[in-house]
């Protein structure tokens, strides 16, 4: 037996008989010969449906494999010297098949998805037997990654669940029905989850290498009163005035299902400074790049002057600008703009991404300084402290 068209022949063939095989009909370990024929008929039209959906390359017989022991046939499946390969097939015979299919998910600098080979095993009998196939991931990496066990064993208990007629759970596996579809896209389910994950806490570990690299993290100094250099300065070679830099201070990344979010602060003194600090962060071209770069709100309150001012830009990300101004205004916080970057890693995260924006932001002002928090552990968070904890001490 050399191929699923052949084995599929076979089957069609066994459906179509009048007549069993030697000793078959009479083997009190087999189902009746009616109920043999209406299994082998429904492996053949699954089989055929598999490669339809997969692609006849991607479902591949491995093995026939029937018990030395032909009398004796019990269940469980004996180990595998209790077996010998079988060149043809017959009720008594189990079915190991390798099934190949993509995730929906994409590797930097290449232009194919991660690959993921399953071997699929199916009883004899199957699917009238109550005992339900199995199945067991091939690979060793997916993608950059190496499988991991937890992994590995939560495709093998895909079938385990809520198995057999009597069980209320209803789970993929019922006897009588074929369900190996359900079974795969289950482990598709499974192995893109699992990738999805590891992706992100790649990307957020290069990115949080790339900030340390490029961007000493700081805390802001209230008492600092000295002007900046660059108001004054003068570019030789245009005789323009250079532009002012900004301090800005970054969170670490939080990695959610391939989406990353990176927050962002910078003091302001005037209203005037808000496009300036945006124009400044994407001169970064990781951060220009990003699906929303600069979601945004500031608020500030001019030296001498009595009105608070304060807005927000959603940049693509509908409600979440305005997310960020509730954030700043629940602080008690002025003369500050937070700004959030996502980079969108293709699985929609719903509500969560404004749990996760807002997190995001909460993070960079902990890290400046300017609320207490997990990233900044001191007693008092300096003089930037939002005034209602300031209150709280009075």
């Amino acid at each position: 037996m050399g191929s699923v068209e052949e084995l599929v022949k076979e089957l069609e063939a066994f459906a179509a008989s009048t007549t069993a095989g030697a000793g078959l009909q009479d083997n009190p370990s087999l189902p009746p010969l009616h109920e043999q024929k209406e299994a082998a008929q429904q492996v053949a039209e699954e089989l055929i449906a598999l490669q339809s959906i997969f692609g006849e390359d991607n479902v591949q017989l491995l093995q026939l494999r029937r018990p030395t022991d032909a009398i004796a046939h019990s269940r469980p499946q004996k180990p595998a010297s209790d077996t010998e390969t079988s060149e043809s097939w017959d009720p008594e015979v189990t079915i190991r098949l390798c099934i190949a299919f993509q995730i929906d998910a994409e590797i930097p600098d290449s232009d194919e998805p991660p690959l993921v080979r399953l071997s699929a095993t199916l009883p004899p009998s199957y699917p009238i037997d109550e005992h339900a196939p199995q199945l067991q991931l091939l690979n060793r990496y997916i993608g950059a990654h190496g499988v991991d066990h937890s992994l590995f064993g939560c495709v093998l208990r895909v079938f385990m669940e809520g198995a057999g007629a009597d069980d209320s759970r209803q789970g993929l596996w019922q006897p009588g029905n074929v369900a190996l579809f359900d079974g795969i896209e289950k482990v598709r389910e499974l192995v893109q989850s699992w990738y999805e994950e590891r992706e992100g806490e790649r990307v957020a570990r290069r990115l949080a290498d790339d900030s340390h690299r490029s961007q000493s993290i700081t805390s802001f100094d209230p008492d600092d009163k000295r002007e900046d250099e660059a108001d004054s300065a003068m570019d030789v070679g245009t005789g323009e005035p250079e532009r002012q830099k900004f301090e800005i201070i970054s969170s670490p990344p939080i990695a959610e299902r391939k989406s990353v979010f990176v927050g962002h602060v910078a003091r302001i003194k005037d209203s005037s400074q808000v496009p300036l600090i945006i124009e400044q962060l994407l001169q970064d071209r990781k951060i220009a790049r990003a699906t929303h770069p600069v979601i945004h709100a500031w608020v500030c309150k001019p030296d001498g002057g009595g009105t608070v001012h304060r807005d927000c830009d959603d940049d693509g990300e509908t409600a979440a600008g305005g997310r960020l101004a509730h954030l700043l205004d629940l602080l008690h916080l002025e003369n500050v703009v937070v700004v959030v970057t996502r980079w969108y890693g293709g699985v929609q995260l719903g509500a969560d991404r404004f749990k996760l924006i807002n997190r995001a932001a909460r993070d960079a002002l902990e890290v400046a300084r300017l609320v207490d928090g997990p990233l900044n552990p001191s007693e008092e968070a300096q003089r930037g402290i939002s005034k209602k904890q300031q209150t709280s001490r009075r």
